[in-house]
């Protein structure tokens, strides 16, 4: 850069000449064409480092992204994780208590003219005792004649317990719905150790009901021919003394158990399945209509 007033070189950074002390008034227009000079001169390095810096923003970018997609997969992973240990600690918790039953009708020459199967649900009642809860329609011909004889038996207990028409156990809904029970005179050591009270739900409203999760649990003929079956599912809606969901409910699971999830509470008997032009939902009957 150099003086106009004398026109010798000076520094771009000097305030006044240091030849003829006049002041440098127009430093900035020097700065700026000197700068202008250089970016000519270097244009291509600047073109080279706007194009760095733009790779290395829009590089970051995607990778932020792709870190936080994977934190919240790992976080729905980790969620689905949790809800499918509650679930399966749920059912192993009632598992030991849900009872498959057939049951056989003979006329009085000992010829069968009917069998059924169904589940069941094994609990202490204060006072009837041991019990094996269960659908009406399970235990009852059609025309009003209890089985002849059925048989019960639970997961892990190599123990079949029959029960006999005589033995005069067998109890039906007073009013009519679909419910019975068996009683357990004698019972074994799995029966005792796993009869316990049954917690049930209170009736819920639609508000507290519709939308909540539920799993069946039972033996459809569908599912294993050698262990309980358990489908999951929510209330999706309520019709009269059933709660309708839309978890597999087939033959077999008649008389088992649904569980609502939130209180692991007994919900009620799984008792029908309604099929329509597409779907088929279930019906389960209310825990309070027994136990009211």
């Amino acid at each position: 850069m150099f003086c106009k007033n004398c026109g010798k070189e000076i520094k771009t950074i000097d305030t006044f000449c240091k030849n003829c002390g006049e002041e440098v008034k127009i430093k900035n227009f020097f700065i700026i064409k000197e700068i202008t000079e250089w970016l000519k001169d270097n244009r291509i390095i600047l073109f080279i480092l706007i194009v760095v810096v733009i790779v290395m923003i829009f590089s970051s970018y995607p990778e932020d992204e792709k870190n936080s997609s994977i934190k919240n997969n790992e976080l729905l992973q980790q969620n689905e994780n949790i809800q499918s240990k509650s679930l399966s600690l749920i059912v192993s918790e009632w598992r030991p208590r849900i009872a498959y039953i057939y049951c056989r009708w003979e006329y009085d020459d000992g010829t069968t003219y009917l069998e059924s199967q169904g589940s069941g649900l094994l609990g202490n009642d204060a006072i009837e005792g041991i019990i094996v809860l269960t659908n009406n329609h399970v235990i009852d011909d059609g025309e009003g004649y209890s089985p002849t004889v059925c048989g019960i038996l639970f997961p892990d207990d190599p123990e079949v317990t029959y029960i006999y028409n005589e033995d005069g156990v067998i109890f039906y809904a007073a009013d009519g719905d679909d419910w019975a029970y068996f009683k357990i005179k004698n019972p074994d050591n799995y029966i005792n150790n796993n009869a316990l009270p049954i917690d049930s739900c209170s009736d819920l409203s639609s508000n507290d009901a519709i939308g909540s999760p539920l799993v069946v649990i039972g033996y459809p003929s569908i599912g294993s021919q050698t262990d309980i079956t358990a489908t999951q599912g929510i209330i999706s809606g309520i019709d009269g003394d059933y709660y309708i969901t839309d978890a597999k409910i087939d033959h077999g699971n008649s008389g088992g158990a649904a569980i609502l999830l939130k209180n692991n509470c007994y919900l009620g008997i799984p008792s029908a399945a309604v099929t329509g032009e597409i779907e088929s939902m279930g019906r389960v009957l209310k825990a309070a209509e027994i136990f009211d």
